[in-house]
């Protein structure tokens, strides 16, 4: 094969298969005819060269504009906004979804608004287990790809995870805290309950990771868990001065 420069461009690519440039752009980019032979040759080199696309310059060559939305909790706005800004140029625009995090009804209300803006693709914290995994088939049927952000979930097939394991940061959490811990110790674990009597989805995978650290090291320890309830300030006060007593 005929040298190359360190960057290949449409025109090198056109050279080695004998093609035009345009013939090139339309295999590149999937767009407009290009005959069976023509598109054989290109593709041949494609392969030859190893040709890897930039996809930011595809997506600034590119006429078609793509909306993500994010469902998320009001606390990751700043990172948002920041991620939007930089992807201003690529045609990319993001439409922020929002919902209190204690209140599973205002988790439900923003999936509706999410699904009624069709979006290309969704960033999801799925703080509420049984309302993500509706969410998350309702994209799949859609063919909408989604990436889950803060919580991972075994039951749905996201494009990617971002943050940490829960059950590994709950079993760290117990290491950390209990290490020094008598056999025989008593043990609280506070649960906040979200308004709808809803758990979080990370929350209960962290717990698990405590407990997983308390039944391997500390097994005769005696444990209690105790609900507490968000934004219900004077119930949890309660609950705290019954369990003390």
């Amino acid at each position: 094969m005929k040298s190359l420069p360190d960057k290949i461009r449409i025109k090198d690519i056109a050279r080695l298969a004998n093609v035009s440039t345009g013939t090139v752009d339309r295999v590149l980019h999937n767009r407009g005819e290009v005959s069976a032979k023509s598109r054989e040759k290109v593709e041949k080199v494609l392969k030859e060269i190893n040709y890897q696309p930039n996809i930011y310059a595809s997506a600034l060559a590119s006429k078609k504009r793509y909306t993500f939305v994010t469902l998320l909790p009001e606390s990751i706005k700043k990172g948002v906004d920041q991620a939007a800004h930089e992807f201003l140029d690529l045609n990319i625009s993001v439409e922020q979804i929002f919902f209190n995090q204690y209140d599973s009804t205002s988790f439900e209300k923003a999936i509706e608004t999410v699904l009624k803006l069709t979006p290309d693709a969704v960033l999801l914290a799925p703080i509420f287990k049984e309302q993500s995994i509706s969410l998350a088939k309702q994209l799949e049927i859609q063919e909408i790809p989604y990436v889950l952000i803060d919580s991972d979930m075994e039951e749905i097939h996201s494009l990617a995870y971002f943050g940490m394991d829960s059950l590994q940061s709950g079993y760290l959490a117990a290491k950390l805290l209990l290490s020094d811990a008598s056999p025989n110790s008593e043990i609280a674990i506070f649960q906040v309950y979200r308004s709808g009597n809803k758990g979080s989805n990370q929350t209960e995978l962290r717990i698990n990771g405590f407990k997983r650290y308390i039944e391997e090291h500390l097994p005769t320890a005696k444990l209690f868990s105790i609900k507490i309830y968000a934004q219900d300030h004077t119930r949890n006060l309660k609950i705290i001065k019954d369990f003390q007593e």
